[in-house]
């Protein structure tokens, strides 16, 4: 699940919802809704932060986010 994937993505790069927030020019209290689900996130959000984590796209939609490889730069 989308919303699942940010918030392990976000912890395992060490980045704090307020940095999240700050690189996505939202608030802290949105990034907690994208993270719980209650809140839909944009596709534009979605790619923004396919850029920042270093994945592909498509894999911030996975079902496991274990599953998901950093890109190598």
């Amino acid at each position: 699940m989308l919303s699942e994937n940010i918030r392990a993505l976000r912890k395992k790069q060490g980045y704090t919802q307020e940095q999240i927030a700050d690189y996505l020019g939202i608030s802290t209290a949105a990034v907690t809704q994208y993270e719980t689900g209650a809140r839909v996130v944009p596709a534009t959000t979605v790619s923004k932060l396919a850029i920042l984590f270093t994945v592909d796209e498509y894999e911030m939609y996975q079902e496991e986010p274990q599953q998901m490889q950093l890109l190598s730069a």
